[in-house]
C-alpha cells in the first residue's frame, strides 16, 4: 500500500501502521461539508497516484498532498496541486488557499512553488511531530500581498 512509504509517514500526520481497514475507513468517514478528499490518479488507466485534500484547518482554507515513491519526480503532485489551487481560488474567490509544510521537507515546499504558492511565512515550533514541536512553512497560492 502507498501510504507503507516512510516519507508519506514521515512528511504527513499519517501513522507508519496504516492499513488498507483504515484506508476503508477513512473513505467511509463522513470530514463533514468542508472538506473535499481527492484521489489523484493516471489519465489514462485510472492507477492510484496518490491524495490531495483540500479543508479547512486552524481556520485557514488549506491543502495537503502526497504521490506515491513510483511517481515521484514526475510533476504529478505539483500538477494536481495547481489544478486543485485554480479551481478551488475560482470557486471560492474570497478565500487563499495555503499549504503548511514541515520547514525540513524542502521537495513538497519546491512543489509548492512550482504550483504557484509563494512563502508568506516560517511558523517557529508551530507543531508536535514525535515528542518536539517543529517548524513549519506557511505558503499561499496566487501573487503575493504586498
Amino acid at each position: 500500500m502507498a501510504l507503507a512509504d516512510p516519507l508519506v509517514t514521515r512528511w504527513t500526520r499519517i501513522r507508519s501502521n496504516y492499513t488498507r481497514r483504515d484506508a476503508e475507513a477513512w473513505v467511509a468517514t463522513d470530514h463533514g461539508p468542508h472538506v473535499l478528499e481527492l484521489a489523484i490518479v493516471r489519465k489514462t488507466n485510472d492507477e492510484l497516484l496518490g491524495g490531495l485534500r483540500l479543508g479547512y484547518e486552524e481556520g485557514s482554507l488549506r491543502a495537503g498532498y502526497w504521490v506515491r515513491a513510483s511517481v515521484r519526480g514526475e510533476g504529478i503532485a505539483g500538477e494536481a496541486l495547481h489544478a486543485a489551487a485554480r479551481r478551488t481560488t475560482r470557486a471560492v474567490p474570497n478565500e487563499t488557499l495555503e499549504v503548511l509544510i514541515r520547514a525540513s521537507n524542502e521537495r513538497s515546499q519546491r512543489v509548492a512553488h512550482r504550483a504557484g504558492f509563494w512563502r508568506a511565512a516560517c511558523l517557529r515550533r508551530h507543531r508536535p511531530v514525535g515528542d518536539r514541536l517543529e517548524d513549519y512553512v506557511l505558503l499561499r497560492y496566487g501573487r503575493a500581498k504586498t
